[in-house]
């Protein structure tokens, strides 16, 4: 529950320091803030997951890490 409430925390933290710069009324701007928070979301909640050591996860990010590594 704890976890949740920080996770969201940083997602508002970050969605507050992007507004200044982005125009949310538009569509386009709205679009660009629920993108970055969408990408940011998923950061968090891999991180939190490798952290805590749940198997699918891990096995997630070793498979992107394998993909990405080069050779």
């Amino acid at each position: 529950m704890a976890l949740s409430a920080l996770v969201g925390i940083v997602l508002v933290w970050f969605k507050r320091q992007v507004l200044p710069w982005i125009d949310a009324t538009t569509f386009s701007g709205s679009l660009m803030i629920a993108l970055g928070t969408g990408v940011l979301f998923m950061i968090v909640l891999l991180a939190v997951g490798y952290g805590l050591k749940i198997k699918e996860i891990n096995e997630l990010v070793n498979r992107l890490r394998e993909k990405l590594r080069f050779s």
